[in-house]
């Protein structure tokens, strides 16, 4: 009899063992603790288990709650594209130190703080604890991941229907534009996905700095993503319309450079770092090293761009 009820017993241990490694995902480090639980602490091991995983399942019901009331309330008053609280992400506790905590309660308030911030801000905390190896840590991150995702979506539909009445409205296309950029950024799009709204963002940056060129940070991110589709004829556009509307900042020069560096135009990158140094232009701690790096002569300028071209 008591054989019987082992077996049984054991059988019922594997079909758990199996839902918890196939369906919920718990990971082989935390299914053998399960084992060893419920071969030392048979019966009791096994109750104790499926009441924590009901309370488990409890936690993550009012997480994804709590997610979505952050999502509502930011839909109301469109805090989720406001400017970045310099000071308080100054005060943040360093998020990989928070991360290697092993209590999951911590890592969770973490998580819904990071949502309250900057979207570029808690899609950086939610791709980490994405890797993290903790499964629990992991499970709420991929939860908030899909309801930032979602929200994106939401907001791109709304943006796309104010953009098409208004074309010209500085503050949608500016919105339309923050907006894809941080849809963007989300880890694990498919390629094809990510090719379809990149072509669109690099489109709406076209569009927004048609109407409006007081920011700087447009100009570098079309350049970049105009760089990265080797579309050169408007590289060397915007880099030129940069540099007129910025003649004070060593940003355009810096990108121009980086421009002349990537096709390999030695000539033109030793002109434009001659240029850059004998300006009028005060230069931050990276232009200064840029400068310095690159100003050891147009011979080792042309030489490391010389490899370049050969590797």
């Amino acid at each position: 009899m008591f054989k019987v009820l082992f077996l049984f017993y054991m059988i019922i241990c594997i079909l758990f063992l199996y839902y918890w490694f196939v369906k919920e995902k718990k990971g082989i480090i935390n299914c053998i603790t399960r084992s060893f639980i419920l071969l030392f602490f048979p019966v009791l091991g096994l109750i104790y288990l499926i009441i924590s995983d009901q309370i488990e399942r409890k936690d993550r019901v009012t997480f994804v709650r709590e997610i979505e009331n952050i999502f509502t309330i930011e839909h109301q008053e469109m805090t989720m594209y406001k400017k970045v609280n310099t000071n308080k992400e100054m005060n943040m506790v360093p998020l990989e130190e928070t991360l290697l905590m092993n209590d999951t309660k911590v890592k969770r308030r973490l998580l819904l703080d990071a949502l309250k911030e900057d979207s570029l801000q808690r899609i950086s905390v939610l791709e980490m604890a994405l890797k993290d190896a903790d499964t629990e840590t992991s499970h709420y991150a991929a939860t908030a991941l899909v309801e930032v995702k979602r929200k994106l979506l939401l907001d791109l539909q709304e943006l796309e229907i104010q953009y098409e009445k208004d074309h010209k409205n500085i503050e949608i296309l500016v919105l339309y534009t923050d907006v894809l950029k941080k849809f963007l950024s989300i880890p694990l799009l498919d390629q094809r996905t990510y090719r379809k709204y990149n072509h669109l963002y690099l489109a709406m940056l076209e569009n927004l700095l048609e109407v409006y060129q007081k920011e700087e940070q447009y100009f570098v991110e079309k350049i970049k993503g105009e760089l990265q589709q080797y579309d050169y004829l408007k590289v060397q556009r915007y880099c030129d319309q940069f540099r007129a509307c910025f003649p004070d900042s060593e940003t355009p020069f810096l990108m121009l450079m980086n421009y002349y560096y990537e096709i390999k135009d030695t000539e033109s990158f030793n002109r434009t770092l001659k240029e850059l140094k004998s300006s009028h232009v005060q230069l931050s701690h990276k232009g200064l090293t840029s400068v310095r790096f690159w100003g050891n002569g147009a011979g080792s300028v042309s030489q490391t761009v010389g490899e370049k071209a050969c590797g």
